[in-house]
């Protein structure tokens, strides 16, 4: 709410106010932040410290107390080891004489006043020595580890109490009792040297000394382990466990640099702050004049919508900077805007219509020759994200499922033909394309679909099919007649007739045959395009399909004064069987020869091969002809192709024969294709699948569509072509 309140308030405010606003805030928070994390570091750096001293002043304090109690523990041990203190514990009528100066001002380390007293086995004292003036100690302190020949170390309120026993040949037989009073403890404990608050603590946390009475009173119990305001470190002495050195400062002079050091940065926090402000306040007043003029000039240029104006460079560095980007961009504007009106008057005058979708098939944009289409022919409102699939479909379930084909088609391009049937109950038929818009850095990020309408050629179409179909059908029936008038002629029907009109008749024979053959390439392309040639399978002996072919072609060879050799097949291939239909392949065998004889020299030889290859058995024919033009080659299976040349012109033909044998052989589950002779000429192959099925079958009619035909080619093996071997 703060945020949206203040972008409120800037909406309305200059730049300084805008400025202040927003930046004063995030500085100040940042300012904050510095100065937490700051102290933060600081207290933790100080604490730190604070810790290492204490520990080193801990370990000098535990050092210095261990040593002193380890001399006093030494001390006593000489005592119970002098020869004259154990021989009294056995020589009660002598050891007065001998005792009395041993125990007199023993001499102890340290400032600490003690009584030494020797005691038996029973803990009875039998002298006492004092180190310094005498005072009252109490009675004489006994423990039961004296009797077990153990040393003793004792502390309590009434101070403390070292025992060390008297051993003779390994068994105690007394000992030697050092006692400090509660008065002395101080003089054993403190440290000397230690600058810091030390006390010591006694079993149950009872003070047995403490150098400072503010952070414990001495003869007190320490029960919260620490007092508040306080810093402590409590150890307990290495050999003396039940004695605990407390080490202690006060909080309030270990953090006195922190304190300081947060005090230093508010006053700089808040000084910083103002200056921000006020150089905000003042920064942004000289630049509301320079502003003012850009925003005046721009104004002018939205206003006139003249992209071609530019601003002029003056004022501080960064507001020519700012003017250099800003011409840039109108330079660049202009381009952009130059070149999308151009690209819109295209698409606006284009005939074709031109749809733009989304990867998933939504409508982005459309030209208004689709948009026409789809209003007025269709009667169909298209807006942006309307699915393609919708607009394109049709009420031909074979036209939607190629739709659904085109649609799914992940090529670059793909295309497909629909009618529709329109709102004045009209047909129109438009042929659909698409092409995948393909982002360099992205991928694919979108497709253009482009309508052609091609109504009126449909119709041309069918009318030249329909044409085609009734002259080649009404002219074939008189050809056939002439044609066959003609041989009876010639045959001598009519009797000798004479020379030279034998040739006349030979002329006019060649004519009728040129244009029946002409006439039935016509019928069988209107078939195959059609899908209404039926194929009628077989399974056939090869060799003899090609005996067969080539008894029927040798006298057109004749004409062309050609040799046409069938090269004899080896023996494992003679039975070969092939499936295929009779008539279909004899006109395909019909047209490779008869193209081999009329393009080879005369006397040359038209060779036919029976091989086998890798993938079934391959026929080829090899000719002496001119070759194929380089330019010729990858129309040279197309219709009505044929190679440019005077020679071939001379040759004649329809250009459809090659086009059939191709389109035949694949209908047959075979493959053709040619190469060139290193000597002159070309070689024409036709693969056929090898039919295991030597028994022979009965014909069975296969057309282009035939659910049997589909499926035999879906059982049909996979096919690669390749050149057989000689």
């Amino acid at each position: 709410m703060i945020v949206e309140s203040v972008k409120g308030l800037g909406e309305n405010r200059s730049l300084a106010t805008i400025i202040i606003f927003r930046v004063t805030p995030m500085v100040a928070l940042a300012l904050l932040i510095i100065s937490y994390l700051t102290v933060d570091a600081t207290e933790q750096a100080v604490e730190r410290q604070l810790r290492d001293h204490l520990r080193r002043e801990n370990d000098h304090a535990l050092s210095v107390i261990d040593g002193r109690l380890d001399s006093i523990h030494a001390v006593g041990r000489a005592f119970a080891r002098n020869e004259l203190v154990v021989n009294a514990l056995f020589d009660p009528e002598n050891r007065d004489n001998y005792l009395p100066a041993l125990f007199r001002n023993p001499s102890l380390p340290g400032s600490a006043k003690a009584r030494v007293t020797l005691v038996d086995y029973r803990g009875r004292p039998i002298i006492s020595g004092y180190s310094g003036t005498p005072f009252e100690a109490g009675s004489v302190y006994w423990s039961e580890a004296l009797s077990r020949g153990e040393e003793d170390f004792h502390v309590d309120g009434g101070g403390v109490a070292i025992g060390i026993p008297v051993l003779y040949a390994g068994f105690p037989e007394g000992g030697v009792i050092l006692q400090y009073p509660q008065d002395q403890v101080g003089a054993i404990f403190d440290p000397e040297g230690v600058f810091l608050s030390e006390a010591i603590l006694g079993p149950n946390d009872q003070v047995l000394y403490s150098s400072d009475s503010g952070f414990l009173e001495q003869g007190g119990i320490n029960r919260a382990h620490g007092k508040p305001g306080w810093i402590t470190l409590e150890r307990a002495l290495p050999d003396y466990p039940q004695i605990t050195l407390v080490t202690a400062e006060r909080e309030d002079s270990a953090y006195a640099p922190v304190k300081r050091l947060t005090n230093l940065l508010g006053v700089a926090f808040f000084a910083v702050l103002v200056a921000l402000i006020w150089g905000i306040w003042r920064a942004a007043d000289l630049a509301r004049g320079q502003v003012r003029d850009f925003i005046a000039i721009i104004g002018g240029i939205g206003r006139a919508e003249d992209l071609g104006r530019r601003l002029k460079h003056k004022g501080a560095v960064e507001f020519r900077e700012l003017t250099a980007a800003f011409n840039n961009m109108l330079e660049n504007l202009e381009r952009t805007t130059i070149s999308r009106n151009r690209v819109d008057r295209i698409l606006n005058s284009m005939n074709e219509m031109l749809i733009v979708t989304s990867t998933a098939g939504e409508v982005q944009t459309l030209n208004p020759a689709a948009e026409a289409f789809f209003r007025d022919s269709l009667d169909k409102t298209v807006s942006i994200g309307t699915p393609i699939g919708g607009l394109l479909r049709s009420n031909d379930q074979k036209e939607n499922a190629e739709l659904a084909e085109f649609l799914k088609s992940t090529g670059l391009k793909h295309q497909f033909d629909a009618t529709y049937e329109t709102a004045s109950n009209e047909r129109e038929t438009v042929r659909w394309s698409k092409s995948v818009l393909v982002d360099p850095e992205f991928g694919p990020v979108g497709v253009i679909v482009i309508g052609q309408d091609i109504t009126d050629q449909v119709e041309a179409a069918r009318l030249k099919d329909e044409f085609i179909s009734t002259v080649s059908h009404e002219l074939r029936t008189p050809l056939t007649a002439i044609n066959g008038t003609l041989g009876l002629l010639r045959g001598g029907v009519m009797g000798d007739l004479g020379g030279e009109i034998q040739q006349l008749l030979a002329i006019g024979q060649d004519n009728a045959d040129r244009l029946l053959r002409l006439i039935n390439d016509l019928l069988d392309l209107q078939k195959l395009e059609a899908d209404g040639m039926v194929f009628r399978m077989e399974t056939l002996r090869l060799h003899d399909l090609l005996a067969n072919a080539v008894e029927v072609n040798r006298s057109y060879a004749d004409q062309y004064h050609v040799n046409l050799i069938f090269a004899r097949a080896d023996d494992d291939l003679e039975n070969v069987m092939v499936r295929v239909d009779r008539i279909r392949f004899l006109q395909v065998m019909t047209n490779l020869l008869s193209n081999a004889c009329k393009f080879s020299p005369k006397g040359a030889d038209v060779v036919l091969r029976l091989g086998r290859s890798h993938a079934g058995m391959v026929v080829s024919v090899v000719d002496r002809g001119p070759g194929v033009p380089d330019d010729f080659k990858d129309r040279i299976f197309t219709r009505f192709a044929q190679a440019d040349g005077s020679d071939t012109r001379e040759k004649g033909g329809t250009g459809l024969g090659l086009y059939l044998v191709k389109v035949m052989t694949e209908r047959m589950g075979g493959t053709v294709w040619f190469e060139g002779n290193d000597h002159g000429g070309t070689t024409f192959f036709i693969s056929l699948p090898e039919d295991g099925n030597a028994g022979g079958a009965s014909p069975r009619a296969v057309g282009h569509g035939d659910p049997a035909d589909k499926k035999a080619t879906a059982n049909r093996r996979p096919f690669f072509p390749s050149p057989p071997s000689d």
